[in-house]
Order: C-alpha cells, then sequence, then structure tokens
C-alpha cells in the first residue's frame, strides 16, 4: 500500500505540509515490518515533521516535549499491530497536553491516568481519521487473542474497575464486561472527554471512589445485637434503605447521626449500618485496587518485549549542534588560492630538486680511473 494513499484510505483530508515518501509493502498476517515506512505513515498522521526513532523498545512512547515518537524494532508484530501502536502515540503528539501533573494531582495513580488518557485519545484519532476505527479494533483483537492482556483464564468481570475500563474500550466489542449503576456513571463520562484537565479531574474523582468504597466494605461491623424486653437479645432489623446499593456519603451520615442520638438517650450501643457489594463488576473492594495498578496494561508492557527483535542493532541517535556556516564553508576564492600557492611551492621545489640532481650527476666521477 501506498504511504500516500494511506492518508486518504484512513479518512484524513488536505495535503502534509511535508513530502511523503510512496512507499509499496507487502501485505501479510505476520512479516517484518517496514520501519522506514511506519514513520512516515505516523509523520503523515500528525500532520508535522515528528523526529522518528526505531529503538529496542518493548512499545512505542511519544515525548511531548521534545516531540519525538520512538517506535519498537519489532519483528513479529502484524503491519496492523504497528498501524495500531503507530496511530496511538500519535494521538497523544496530537491531543496529549505538555504540563507536569504529578505535584497538583499527586494522589492520583499513574497507570488511572495512562489508561483514561488512552481512551481520550484514540477516540480524537478515530475521529480524526474514521479509517483507524477498523485498525483499533482488528488490532486489539489479535492482541487478545494472543493474551496480551492477560485475561484468557479470568473472568473480565472480576477485575478491578480501571481494568475493566481498560478493556472494555479495548476489547468490549467481543466481551461483555460488567458494570454497577455508579460505575456506569463513570464509563459514559471516560467515552466524552474532551480535554486532558477533564481526564486528571475524572482519574481524581474514580480514586476517590474507589477509596470510599474500600473504607466502607474494609470497615464492615459483624451484625450488631441490641437488649429487647425481658433481657433478651434481638437482631436489629436492617433498614431496608441500606440493602440497595445506596452507599451515599449522606445517608452514611444520616445514619451515624441517628444512631449516635439513640445512643445517647437510651443508653445503647451505636447502630452500624450494612453496605453490600454494588451490582456489576468487580470483586470485593477490599480485595482489590491494591496499589492502584493496572494489571493489563502492565501485562501489555511486558509481553511486548517477546516482540521486540533480538538480533537487531541497538540504534543511536544524536542531536547535532548548530554549525557557523561562515566558519565550516570555505569561500571559492580561498580554494583557488591556497590550490595555487600549493602549486607554485610545489613546482619550485621540483626546480630545486631537478637542480640539485643536475649538479650532483655533473660532478659524478665519469672514468674509472677517478674512481
Amino acid at each position: 500500500m501506498v504511504v500516500d494513499s494511506l492518508i486518504s484510505d484512513l479518512g484524513g483530508s488536505g495535503d502534509p505540509p511535508f513530502l511523503c515518501y510512496p512507499v509499496r509493502t507487502v501485505k501479510k498476517s505476520h512479516m517484518s515490518v517496514n520501519l522506514e515506512v511506519k514513520g512516515s505513515l505516523a509523520k503523515c498522521l500528525a500532520t508535522e515533521n515528528l523526529i522518528i526513532e526505531h529503538k529496542k523498545v518493548s512499545t512505542a512512547s511519544f515525548d511531548v516535549d521534545r516531540r519525538v515518537l520512538v517506535l519498537p524494532m519489532w519483528d513479529r508484530a502484524s503491519s496492523t499491530v504497528y498501524d495500531l501502536l503507530v496511530g496511538h502515540e500519535v494521538g497523544h503528539a496530537l491531543f496529549t497536553d505538555n504540563i507536569d501533573w504529578t505535584k497538583e494531582y499527586s494522589d492520583v495513580p499513574k497507570d488511572f491516568i495512562n489508561v483514561i488518557e488512552d481512551v481520550r485519545v484514540e477516540r480524537l484519532m478515530k475521529k480524526k481519521y474514521p479509517g483507524l476505527s477498523k485498525t483499533f479494533y482488528t488490532g486489539y483483537n489479535e492482541l487478545n487473542n494472543d493474551d496480551f492482556f492477560s485475561v484468557k483464564d479470568e473472568n473480565l468481570n472480576d477485575l478491578s474497575f480501571i481494568d475493566r475500563i481498560n478493556m472494555y474500550f479495548k476489547i468490549g466489542a467481543f466481551h461483555n464486561i460488567a458494570f454497577s449503576d455508579e460505575e456506569n456513571q463513570f464509563v459514559t463520562r471516560i467515552s466524552q472527554l474532551e480535554t486532558f484537565k477533564e481526564v486528571l479531574d475524572i482519574a481524581r474523582e474514580i480514586v476517590q471512589f474507589l477509596n470510599y468504597k474500600k473504607k466502607q466494605f474494609t470497615e464492615m461491623p459483624e451484625i450488631v445485637q441490641n437488649t429487647g424486653q425481658g433481657g433478651e437479645e434481638v437482631d436489629l432489623p436492617q433498614d431496608s434503605e441500606q440493602n440497595n446499593n445506596q452507599d451515599s456519603i449522606e445517608i452514611d451520615q444520616q445514619s451515624e447521626q441517628s444512631s449516635s442520638t439513640d445512643g445517647e438517650s437510651q443508653g445503647e450501643n451505636p447502630i452500624i449500618k450494612h453496605q453490600e457489594a454494588p451490582n456489576g463488576g468487580g470483586s470485593d473492594p477490599s480485595n482489590q485496587h491494591g496499589d492502584f495498578e493496572s494489571k493489563t496494561s502492565k501485562s501489555f508492557d511486558e509481553k511486548s518485549q517477546d516482540l521486540t527483535d533480538k538480533y537487531s542493532e541497538e540504534t543511536t541517535y544524536a542531536d547535532l549542534p548548530e554549525f557557523n556556516l561562515d566558519k565550516l564553508i570555505i569561500p571559492n576564492h580561498y580554494v583557488h588560492s591556497a590550490t595555487k600557492q600549493y602549486y607554485e611551492y610545489s613546482n619550485q621545489w621540483v626546480k630545486d630538486w631537478y637542480n640539485e640532481t643536475e649538479e650532483l650527476i655533473v660532478s659524478f666521477p665519469s672514468t674509472e680511473g677517478e674512481l
């Protein structure tokens, strides 16, 4: 496929501000990827002359500050998967803000930002280049079939919330992934994100949501018993409103105030309401979200290393310093002058050598008797 025609195939419009060299390649299911072609494709998609570096790395990455796109030297990936990587990283080049969010959002795990930002940039790339939708669809299905996310033997509904979000937007077309009503609100909002600031804000909200859920379940007490008439212990009935997944902070505060008032007026132990696990996906929140890491993202990074060409030589890239051309380019008149001076000196040296040699020959004895 010719690189120039790829842009129209992907649904883009307009001419790139630089030359896209037409190079033909043979399309196979698995083949050695033509790195130069993919580099040209990345520049065309980004509509800027990105710096492309091909290195022995596990996966592609983009330096937003230096505008450097690093592409892996894979030898076992299909052309579709490689196009997926290129389209994904170009999405970061076009839509990810070059800001340091680690200070203002230090409470948000990096994995949360990465997963949600990936969803946003891929949606915007598919919007800009509609043809990429098929590339992402086919590429992620291929990666999933090769178990790049390590979920082959897993029940996707038992994954952590951030991993279910990751899988839903990557392979959700092939699997039915469950979310609770509360979680669905986040998923819907994530699918509509437009700015990187919105990504940061919703990632923080999700962390707060998970922390709240985890706290509710880890602090769940045993059924509290109270003393009835005649000194008999009876189980207190649970409030029906607490059994239908209404886990808002307002209800919790109301129950605490109510229990505190009852304990003071009647001398009884405070009554702590029970919380039930939300409907939908996710295991017990007390056991998940351990370090707030994305297991599926980590698995992809690890398994991508197996695609790297182990026998390829590492490529070294260096930035050339700025040159003062006035000091580097030798003027034409100087070249002529130096050349003339050299040959004049050479000719004079030849003449002197000839004269000295001639004198030696003339003065050399010519008869045997004189020897």
